[in-house]
């Protein structure tokens, strides 16, 4: 390319989000830092994440920002629950500069290309994994040459819709840059919690029928070395002093060997770091108390398994491949490594009725009475390109809404009840509370209605 074009990648709003812990968007740092490699200028925006420099209305920071970056190409990866926002962004980017082009991707472009890319605000679509495809797809767009040579791409021309082959996967995860976090317009303004989010690797070879994961990894899973790992951990202690890790795989937990592996390394090179990942609720399985223990050694504080639902049929339904009868085991190995625990469920799955909802009732009340537990519960949505969606399944919300707001008030109680023990935790909660009344006064009167509820 002659004239290196400016990018800017945004992740619209999710509907989700405010639910959520605060997150970075790693996977449009992922290409950010991918694009920057091959001498493109990028900057990133996450919409999802109120700061004090982006206060909280969407379409005014994205004006800001387009005007003040001026970007030649706009980039928004997103999922289903974030499409609307996608679109308002877009419509935002065409106001601002109509010559500005728009190119989306991510989970629901990749599920529905043709779907997706009608909409008049989006000029190009990636599916798939996004890092090659994008540098390939800006130096066609920049050379005019044939499109339908750039594998991974849908895009428009005689009133038609064109999606060419899908591209194969990077073979080598080493490849991508890990020093993307500065392309975060508002860095200063991302606790280092957020910072510290890590993907290890990509994919997972597991067939839930409700996840969206295989729709871009082809339920393959790629693992970067460990090398590679240590390395962005030793470069984020370093850069930002971060001490907190997520490690945000699918599956982290899926090779015993490698999990291994990386703790030693960690403990070899003498970082005190504190750190969490998730596994599925048959870690027992493969792992023992040992390998457990040595996680322990090496910082991990928090361990978040996916059980999803306390009933089997459910369970079954859903192609989960978990045993309930099992987790009695997984629960004590845990405890007796001294590794928190994390339970989430998903609630509305499909079949679902009063008798499975009080099955999940019941786990999560043996849960928190074995491990004192946090909890996390979530509403089922299916998405496009699961086999869940294509099911059309969805259970009676009316007559369930009682049971869904029983459930998510036990949860938030035995949170309050888990968290509010930890001095951490709670002084990082006051501080974030004081500069609002309101927000003080209903953090301690939740946690007064939690500790004087009987849930145990």
């Amino acid at each position: 390319m002659t004239k290196p074009a400016k990018i800017l990648l945004i992740a619209p709003l999710s509907t989700l989000s405010r639910k959520l812990p605060i997150l970075i968007p790693m996977g449009l740092l992922s290409i950010g830092g991918f694009l920057r490699k091959h001498g493109l200028e990028v900057k990133a925006y996450n919409a999802s994440f109120i700061s004090s420099d982006f206060p909280g209305d969407t379409i005014i920071n994205v004006k800001n920002i387009l005007k003040n970056y001026s970007p030649d190409i706009l980039g928004l990866g997103f999922p289903t629950d974030a499409l609307q926002s996608a679109i308002d962004i877009a419509r935002t980017a065409k106001e601002v500069d109509k010559q500005i082009t728009t190119i989306v991707g991510g989970i629901h472009p990749t599920a529905m290309p043709e779907q997706t890319l009608i909409n008049p605000y989006f000029d190009y679509l990636v599916h798939g994994e996004g890092e090659i495809t994008f540098v390939e797809l800006i130096e066609s767009i920049h050379n005019k040459s044939d499109l339908v040579n750039v594998k991974g791409i849908a895009f428009k021309k005689n009133g038609r819709i064109n999606v060419t082959e899908a591209r194969p996967e990077i073979t080598n995860l080493d490849d991508i840059p890990y020093d993307n976090r500065d392309l975060l317009i508002d860095i200063a303004n991302y606790p280092k919690t957020a910072l510290g989010q890590i993907h290890t690797s990509r994919g997972c070879n597991h067939s839930c029928a409700y996840c969206s994961s295989p729709i871009i990894w082809k339920k393959k899973i790629r693992y970067r070395s460990v090398k590679n790992v240590l390395e962005e951990i030793i470069y984020l202690y370093s850069k930002y002093r971060i001490r907190d890790y997520n490690f945000a795989d699918d599956n982290f937990t899926l090779d015993p060997k490698r999990v291994q592996a990386i703790c030693n390394e960690i403990l070899d090179k003498g970082l005190k770091i504190r750190w969490q990942c998730c596994a599925r609720a048959d870690i027992h399985r493969q792992f023992d108390l040992a390998v457990l223990k040595l996680m322990r050694r090496a910082g991990c504080q928090n361990l978040c398994i996916g059980f999803e639902s306390g009933s089997q049929a459910i369970l079954d339904h859903a192609e989960r491949g978990i045993n309930i009868a099992e987790t009695e085991t997984l629960m004590k190995m845990v405890k007796n490594a001294g590794i928190k625990l994390h339970a989430d469920f998903i609630i509305g799955l499909p079949g679902e009725n009063k008798t499975t909802l009080n099955q999940t009732f019941k786990m999560m009340k043996n849960i928190w009475e074995k491990t004192r537990a946090t909890m996390s519960v979530a509403i089922f949505k299916p998405y496009p390109g699961t086999t869940a969606f294509e099911q059309k399944e969805s259970p009676d919300y009316k007559k369930l809404h009682n049971q869904f707001k029983e459930i998510f008030t036990y949860a938030e109680t035995c949170n309050i009840k888990s968290l509010s023990s930890n001095a951490r935790f709670l002084k990082n909660r006051i501080a974030k509370a004081i500069n609002s009344p309101k927000e003080l006064k209903s953090l301690f009167a939740k946690t007064i209605k939690a500790w004087t509820s009987k849930n145990d």
